[in-house]
């Protein structure tokens, strides 16, 4: 396509209005482009202030538990039996005493009940004439409950020790149904 122009400067006219407008467009172009980048900035700059890409924070918990001071006593068996008793003779029973405890100082002790002198088997009001002995070793025999005390301990954990139970049954006593009842306490400190 050709351009006839009656006067070189009509063309040249024409050159400076398409120049003009080409230069309001490219303004016009980076005015609303400066105008978009600018706005591309600030949303970008008030999210990064807003939401900062590297996150940190930290946080200190402290765990605590405590080991309660406790202690479990249980026998091998609730109830031991000598049989028929046969005077003049001595009879043997035997028990075992588990312990579980979390303490580092405890005791086990014993205490006998069942008549109106502790530590004799009785029959109604009437008693055996020698008390019952107890021992852990099957050597080293006692009848005073106050102050036998089968199992002592300075750990905590599970612990068994047997207990022997001896009755020695005289000439003199007389037939009935005896008993005594032994109570396993455990304290701990």
């Amino acid at each position: 396509m050709q351009l006839g122009f009656a006067r070189q400067s009509d063309c040249a006219n024409y050159i400076y209005t398409i120049e003009k407008d080409l230069q309001f467009i490219f303004q016009e172009w980076v005015r609303l482009s400066m105008k978009k980048y600018l706005l591309i900035g600030f949303v970008a700059l008030v999210l990064i202030l807003a939401f900062p890409m590297t996150v940190s924070a930290s946080s200190t918990t402290v765990v605590n538990g405590t080991v309660a001071n406790t202690m479990s006593i249980t026998l091998n068996n609730a109830t031991q039996t000598f049989g028929t008793f046969i005077i003049g003779q001595n009879f043997l029973a035997g028990n075992g005493v588990n312990v579980t405890t979390s303490s580092t100082n405890w005791n086990v002790g014993v205490t006998a009940t069942g008549g109106a002198l502790p530590g004799y088997m009785y029959a109604g009001t009437k008693n055996l004439q020698n008390p019952v002995n107890v021992s852990i070793d099957n050597s080293s025999w006692t009848s005073d409950m106050a102050t036998w005390t089968p199992v002592t301990g300075v750990t905590a954990g599970i612990f068994y020790t047997p207990i022997y139970i001896k009755q020695n049954v005289a000439a003199t006593d007389t037939e009935g149904n005896y008993s005594i009842t032994y109570t396993f306490t455990g304290t701990s400190t």
